[in-house]
């Protein structure tokens, strides 16, 4: 599965913003401390509300609550997503929303890219747009034993992309212009890359299992592998008519946040993007022989596996 880019800082340079996430501040506890608890927000009479494992059988009438500005209080809600449950090293990984609100006032707090004149940003918000922004996890909720630094992809903190943004522009099957590839530039959105250029409006929306325009990669030369040859970079340039137009986004952009600027105010079942368990892969090959101890074949991978 390509790698995202996503709103924490353990994505680093591939991060779309200079400061800390919800799932950061879980792994790290890094509580507030003026908070009562480490993952919170306040309810209806502005009382702390631990959000930390919010669910369907602790929370099954859901309930109002308010967010204030991450980076500043801690708030956020994390909300187990349904039907997973992993009890031993091989099953399905537990899988999480996170739910954050940032209004870019704080000194670190910014888009990546913000300083770039193609990134693609509203002028009145030069560090970024203020509203929620969603995420899935998708394992790394162990921070103890034996295995929370583990690099197998069975085990339930194995390595990979764990956080999985989810854009207020929604989930897409992208169609991309391979006719209309530039050659590599020195200017801002190509640097030197060979740019694949995306056409919105030929691309088919996914709500389910479409990607965002924040991942890094695609399958650029059609051998059915990331990762092998893919030197073709998407989310530096878009179709604008018939032309190019480098508008750098997989940094983040303008759009991504759930807010009335955006006219993006919900996430449901039945909007895209659609805040559902994702489908993760078996990174490749050398990853499956390790993985492999019974004879299984990769044909027979369970495909619902981070790795």
């Amino acid at each position: 599965m390509a790698i995202p880019y996503n709103y924490g800082l353990t994505g680093q340079l591939e991060a779309t913003m200079q400061a800390v996430c919800g799932w950061d501040r879980w792994m790290m506890q890094w509580k507030n401390p003026e908070k009562k608890y480490l993952i919170s927000a306040l309810d209806t009479s502005l009382t702390e509300q631990n959000t930390e494992y919010f669910s369907l059988n602790n929370n099954p009438d859901g309930g109002l609550l308010y967010l204030r500005d991450h980076v500043k209080t801690g708030d956020a809600i994390r909300i187990r997503l349904p039907f997973l449950n992993w009890q031993k090293e091989g099953d399905v990984k537990n899988q999480y929303l996170w739910l954050e609100y940032r209004d870019f006032t704080t000194r670190f707090d910014q888009y990546m890219n913000i300083a770039e004149e193609c990134s693609d940003h509203y002028d009145e918000y030069p560090s970024g747009t203020p509203g929620l922004y969603a995420y899935i996890q998708v394992g790394k909720d162990q921070r103890e034993g034996k295995d929370i630094y583990s690099a197998r992809p069975a085990s339930p903190n194995g390595l990979a992309s764990w956080l999985l943004p989810l854009t207020a522009e929604g989930n897409y099957d992208f169609y991309y212009r391979y006719d209309k590839i530039p050659d590599p530039l020195p200017g801002c959105g190509s640097w030197g890359n060979t740019t694949l250029p995306l056409e919105r409006s030929k691309s088919k929306p996914n709500p389910f299992t479409g990607h965002s325009d924040l991942f890094r990669i695609t399958d650029s030369n059609h051998d059915g592998l990331l990762y092998s040859g893919d030197d073709l970079q998407p989310g530096l340039a878009d179709m604008l008519g018939d032309s190019v137009w480098f508008n750098y986004h997989r940094n983040g952009d303008k759009d991504d946040a759930f807010c009335f600027k955006n006219k993006k105010t919900k996430l449901s079942i039945s909007t895209n993007p659609s805040p559902v368990p994702v489908y993760t892969y078996a990174a490749d090959l050398e990853y499956n022989r390790f993985y492999f101890t019974d004879g299984s074949t990769k044909s027979q991978f369970e495909n619902r596996t981070i790795a």
